[in-house]
Order: structure tokens, then sequence, then C-alpha cells
């Protein structure tokens, strides 16, 4: 056991199975962000219809489990045969990875949905009308002065999602994705000691949770230094 926790072969698999668990995270976040403020903006700007639709989504994607939602897309969707000859097939659905990414991505829209939703919310009512007494339309209002408070207002929860993100990447591996449980695991078989493997995994689970956390705090820190209220330093200063 010890002699191959040592071993260079054991940390070079997992440190490229950790590339992969990187790159699925950080593109399923980056999709499922930009994808989730389009459903919040839907919720909270939206008509009837549109808020409707985005509602739903967030009801359905939120109460099905990644599992099965994973499991859905790779073993489900092959079954229907007009699909395997679309694009949506040759790009996304024929690779395992890119099922990975798809099906994270639709789960992470739900979540940060809520979040960047619950972020809108807090932007004070001055700041949106004192953007529209300057002549800014709705439009700009929002792109320039509401979402951006917004994002920066609920940065800790964006961090939390992706902290989510890092550790439900592992069930990755189970349709064959070498992420970081994969090539643990692959190690594991092959030595036939699948604690040292796990251990090292484990490790750098813990190693890459920690600097998004600290990441976090500091972006947190950093745009909120008086909290989440939307003032700065300058705004709060007395006169």
């Amino acid at each position: 056991m010890t002699s191959l926790l040592l071993s260079e072969t054991l940390w070079f698999a997992v440190f490229k199975g950790l590339q992969v668990t990187i790159l699925l995270t950080v593109l399923s976040v980056a999709i499922g962000l930009i994808c989730g403020t389009a459903i919040a903006l839907m919720r909270v700007y939206g008509g009837t219809i549109a808020s409707s639709l985005a509602t739903t989504y967030v009801f359905v994607f939120r109460g099905v489990p990644l599992l099965i939602l994973l499991y859905c897309l790779y073993y489900g969707v092959p079954q229907i045969a007009f699909l395997r000859k679309g694009p949506l097939w040759d790009f996304v659905l024929s690779s395992a990875f890119s099922t990975c990414v798809l099906a994270f991505s639709l789960n992470n829209a739900a979540y940060l949905a809520e979040v960047i939703r619950s972020g809108i919310l807090t932007v004070r009512k001055g700041q949106v009308e004192a953007g529209l007494a300057i002549g800014l339309s709705g439009r700009k209002v929002i792109s320039r002065i509401t979402l951006p408070i917004a994002i920066r207002n609920c940065l800790s929860q964006i961090g939390n999602e992706t902290i989510f993100t890092i550790k439900a990447s592992a069930i990755a591996s189970i349709v064959t994705v070498r992420d970081l449980l994969g090539e643990a695991q692959n190690i594991g078989t092959i030595y036939y000691d699948n604690v040292s493997p796990l251990l090292a995994a484990a490790v750098l689970y813990i190693v890459l949770v920690q600097i998004v956390e600290k990441l976090t705090r500091w972006a947190d820190k950093s745009l909120n230094p008086l909290g989440t209220d939307g003032r700065t330093a300058k705004d709060a200063a007395p006169v």
C-alpha cells in the first residue's frame, strides 16, 4: 500500500484524471451559469409563458437526481433512433465526457437559476431607478446594473455550487470518463490495491475544494467589502 501511494505512476495517473475533473467542472459551471442567468431573467422579467417554462425547468431538473439524469442521457437517449442521426448525437451524446458536461450543465443551470434570481431580488430599487433616471433603457439597466450586482451578491452561492460540482463529478467515472476517480479506480485494478489510489484521489479532491473555497472568499471580500447590499466603501462613507 505504502509503496504504491508513493509511486510516480499513481500520482501521474491521478493528476491526469484531475485535469479531466477540472475541465468538466469549469465547463459545466460556466454553461450552467450562462443558462441559469437566462432562466432567472425569464422567471423575474418574463411574461406568463416564459416564467412558467423557466419555473418548470427548475422544478424538473432540481428534482431529478443527477445520477439518474446522467443515466438517461448516456444510456436512454441512444435508444431513440432519430436522435442518433442528429447533430446532438454527433457533437454531444456520442462522447461520454460531452454527455457528462451536458448532464452537469442542465443540473447546474437549475440550481444557479435560483441563485441568480435571489441575487436579482436583492438589488435595491433605488439603484434600478437611478439607472432609469440617467436615461438607460430597461435592458441596459439589467445588463449594466442589476445583473452585475446580483452576481456579485451571490458569489458565495456560486462557489458552493462549484464545490458541489467538483465532488459530484466523481459519478462521471460510472459512464467510463477517466476523471480523477476513474483514474484512481483504474490504477487500483491494475495493482490490486484500491485503497492507495482512493486516498490519493481524496487528497486531491480536498485540495481542489479548498482552492475553490479560498478563491470564492477572496472574490467575495474583494467585490463586497461591506457585505452584499450592493454598496461600495465610497457609497457608505459619511458626508
